[in-house]
């Protein structure tokens, strides 16, 4: 039997990651002020771990019993097969189109999810300082301070923002492409 290797999967998958870590880092870089450098090594790492995640949770709902009612439909697994590996969109049921959808729909906000976890834990990891219990300033110095807990709460309220912004912004730009590929390829008529 001979084995399927999906380049243009891979291939597409690379251009993906290359296009989310190119305005994720430029995004993160400006809105954490951090440097360019960690911009870029932030947005690499955090998307590689979510399309990691993202590359279990498909092969786990395909082959478990958490799938049961996906894969009960052979006609919603042959299409995500053919349209991931193969890059073919197969002509099938409403019902199979909507699957697609709703999961392409899912996709958005668990990645959010995965990337903010991910970038939480990836400066937990960077600063081990984070981690230690720091005594509480001295009364002088904390009436001169603003209140500490409002520090915390605006600088997490900025992360959580540059977070949405950047992985909103990429998946409109890989939306873009994924439009553009089907155009060319003459699946729909503009």
């Amino acid at each position: 039997m001979p084995s399927v290797l999906p380049l243009r999967a891979i291939a597409l998958q690379i251009l993906f990651l290359l296009i989310a870590i190119a305005i994720e880092s430029s995004i993160l870089y400006r809105q954490l002020k951090i440097t360019p450098r960690e911009g870029v090594q932030y947005a690499a790492t955090l998307n590689l771990l979510s399309t990691v995640a993202g590359w279990i949770v498909i092969f786990i709902v395909l082959n478990t019993g958490v799938g049961g009612q996906i894969r009960r439909s052979l006609d919603v697994e042959i299409a995500l097969i053919s349209l991931v590996l193969f890059n073919q969109a197969v002509s099938v049921g409403s019902n199979v189109v909507g699957v697609l959808v709703l999961g392409a729909l899912a996709a958005f906000p668990a990645s959010f999810a995965v990337k903010q976890f991910g970038l939480v834990l990836l400066k937990w990891v960077l600063d081990p300082s984070l981690a230690e219990a720091k005594p509480l300033p001295q009364p002088e110095v904390r009436s001169v301070m603003r209140n500490p807990r409002e520090v915390v709460r605006k600088e997490a309220s900025s992360q959580v923002l540059a977070v949405f912004l950047a992985n909103l912004l990429s998946y409109g730009a890989i939306v873009l492409v994924l439009l553009l590929l089907i155009f060319i390829q003459g699946g729909i008529a503009l």
